[in-house]
């Protein structure tokens, strides 16, 4: 069993670009039951260009919890920036909500109680439900399409951070978006974690509806989530992994019939969204859009796998391999010493309201920037 001291709890939020909902997202995580003393939030900035710094030097000075912030110079990707968050944790168990989400007060006592409650190790995690406005979002029901029954998803989960740092931390090289909570999730489950779910813990996940001007920017992110998800998938060859990427004929038709067997596509998706709000029907508008996104995801997932040639058998074991021992933050840098996120960030700045450092610099990995659009997250 885990012992409370004056610091319990860890909850990171990593951002880019969101700075309207990460206000929101951090006067949630301030207004907890849990006692401001049993817990800190840690915020990484990956390099947004918005007025990200701001809202969080604001919170730092309204809160009673502690909040220490951590701004990388560059765009580094979303593994890097959990990777550094739980390096700088101080408490036992990291929390991981995501800073397009808001919780209810509840959130952080209820993932600290499950952890206290059990003798051996686990993964908590909690129901994920979509808004698409930020009034009033604790009073939004659950419809079918949030079923989410992964065993670890960093918009909703807690794990000790022992365990964490044992499974390897995030994967930096494979996966820049897409896949990499589930990746972390199949490495803890394989350590022998087992999962507790947390009904009482629910998060609420920001989506503001799709516009003529956003779509274009999601459909790129879909593309992104494929081209990561056959490295999944190649890294993780069963069954279970087929399933998680939709790669089945079922998966197939179900999306197939989610637009209406081609009569729905991205052409004119926005103007079926539109009429789904203007009949009182946006649920429809929501089953529409995920279908024409899917859709996207699925023919370039087709496309990436044709072009990858089947693994060898030695390659396959390779890959196992890599996955549950190789550490995923720290790799080796050209001297041959291991680095980490921390050690590479160029230029990253540690802010706290008693302290500030800059950490040495090293090579950026992630994927070009896209100044003005959200960091891809899980």
């Amino acid at each position: 069993m885990l012992q409370t001291g004056s610091l319990a709890l860890t909850v990171t939020v990593v951002t880019r670009n969101r700075a309207s909902v990460l206000r929101q997202c951090i006067a949630a995580l301030i207004d907890q039951s849990l006692p401001p003393t049993l817990y800190e939030i840690i915020i990484v900035d990956d390099a947004s260009a918005d007025e990200t710094p701001a809202v969080v030097a604001a919170a730092q000075q309204q809160a009673r919890c502690a909040i220490r912030s951590v701004r990388l110079a560059t765009h580094r990707g979303v593994a890097v920036a959990r990777n550094v968050s739980m390096r700088e944790a101080r408490a036992a168990v990291i929390a991981f909500v995501d800073s397009d989400s808001l919780v209810p007060p509840q959130f952080l006592a209820a993932h600290l109680a499950a952890h206290q409650a059990s003798p051996d190790e686990i993964v908590a995690r909690g129901p994920i439900t979509a808004i698409d406005r930020l009034e009033r979002p604790f009073q939004t029901r659950r419809s079918v399409l949030d079923l989410n029954t992964s065993f670890f998803d960093t918009d909703n989960a807690s794990a000790p951070k022992a365990a964490l740092m044992r499974a390897g931390l995030f994967d930096e090289q494979q996966f820049p978006y897409g896949w990499v909570g589930l990746d972390m999730g199949l490495r803890l489950r394989s350590l022998g974690l087992r999962r507790r779910y947390l009904p009482n813990a629910p998060s609420y996940h920001y989506q503001p509806p799709l516009t003529a001007d956003t779509l274009a920017g999601a459909l790129r992110k879909e593309e992104d989530r494929a081209r990561n998800a056959s490295r999944f998938s190649m890294r993780h060859p069963t069954l279970e992994v087929r399933l998680m990427t939709s790669q089945t004929p079922f998966h197939r038709w179900l999306n197939a019939l989610q637009r209406g067997f081609g009569l729905v596509h991205a052409g004119n998706l926005i103007t079926w969204v539109e009429r789904s709000r203007a009949w009182g029907a946006p649920a429809l508008g929501r089953v529409l859009t995920a279908g024409v996104l899917n859709e996207r995801y699925l023919s370039r997932l087709r496309e990436f796998r044709r072009s990858i040639p089947a693994p060898t058998t030695a390659a396959v074991v390779r890959m196992q391999t890599e996955a549950g021992d190789r550490p995923r933050g720290p790799r080796p840098s050209a001297n041959g010493e291991r680095t980490s996120a921390v050690t590479e960030a160029r230029s990253a700045t540690i802010v706290s309201p008693a302290a500030t450092f800059q950490p040495p610099g090293g090579a950026a990995v992630c994927p070009p920037d896209r100044v003005g659009e959200p960091a891809a997250e899980d």
